[in-house]
């Protein structure tokens, strides 16, 4: 994802200079050296969201839908539920399409979904040929009494997302952070609805 936020002249040239002289018709035998580096893998793991597995406003949004403002990512609603040490983060677009998140406290709670990934690339048609189910999985902690933090990794795909939900009375403010921009991420405004 390194590329799509410079022009990935460099990254081309090591693969081009570095890794296609190297690839030959032959297989490699897998020696001592590659069971070690599947060992290591397998106890590799993504860091989970930090904080407390509840909130006592949980209790105040569970299952509201809470109306979003215009976003790029085309969300119209989300809907939270809250389970022992999982929430669920029902999502409807503007186009009526609907998709659960899941994410697990303490650990990344993992999903299919139907819904597209977000993606850097925003040119139209740009999933035609694209065919899902995406895997997700998910990881939540409450970061203050008011503060909902959720963290997805489209697993399948490239992107992943951190989303911070500030509740205040009827307002919900949903800042979305990307791991494929620079940016400081981006707040909407949602209303719970009536």
């Amino acid at each position: 994802t390194e590329c799509t936020l410079i022009d990935g002249r460099r990254q081309r040239r090591l693969v081009w200079n570095r890794l296609l002289p190297e690839v030959g018709d032959q297989v490699l035998a897998p020696g001592k050296d590659y069971k070690r580096l599947q060992k290591k893998q397998r106890s590799y793991q993504l860091p989970l969201v930090q904080g407390k597995a509840a909130s006592s406003l949980s209790q105040k949004y569970a299952g509201k839908r809470i109306l979003l403002g215009e976003n790029k990512y085309g969300w119209q609603s989300i809907e939270l539920q809250f389970k022992q040490q999982e929430v669920v983060m029902t999502v409807v677009e503007k186009d009526g399409k609907t998709y659960s998140l899941p994410f697990g406290y303490k650990q990344w709670s993992k999903a299919a979904i139907d819904g597209y990934p977000p993606y850097s690339v925003a040119a139209k048609g740009r999933f035609k040929g694209i065919e899902g189910p995406f895997q997700v999985a998910g990881s939540y902690a409450w970061a203050s009494l008011d503060a909902l933090q959720l963290k997805v990794h489209y697993v399948n795909w490239i992107s992943a997302l951190g989303l911070t939900l500030c509740f205040e009375d009827n307002k919900v403010l949903l800042t979305v952070t990307e791991n494929y921009s620079s940016g400081e991420g981006v707040t909407f405004e949602g209303t719970l609805a009536h």
